[in-house]
């Protein structure tokens, strides 16, 4: 997925996920890259308001995501998409072939 092609709203949901999934609160995440306590409360409730990409930069940075893993397709299960790429990148041949075989079969 490129930047370009998330909106606003998909954004913010987004960024909810990761602030959950980071078990913070709007307030303390606010005040953990340094804005106002109610700055998460009014991105999260606004349909036009969006971060700075500096601001965006640093609530990832305390949620401990890359700017890959947000912006993946499949964001929810990235670290499972994850693992699942470099065991097959790691995998011998014939085990990929096996793989392969059976995930085509479902």
């Amino acid at each position: 997925m490129d930047v370009k092609d998330i909106d606003a709203k998909e954004l913010i949901k987004r960024l909810i996920f990761f602030r959950n999934r980071a078990k913070l609160t709007k307030r303390k995440l606010s005040i953990l890259i340094g804005k106002a306590p109610s700055y998460m409360a009014h991105l999260e409730n606004s349909q036009a308001f969006t971060p700075s990409f500096e601001a965006l930069c640093d609530i990832l940075f305390v949620c401990e995501v890359s700017l890959e893993e947000f912006f993946s397709p499949n964001y929810e299960n990235y670290e499972r998409d994850k693992e699942l790429r470099e065991i097959i990148q790691n995998a011998q041949t014939d085990k990929k072939d096996l793989a392969l075989s059976v995930l085509k079969s479902r």
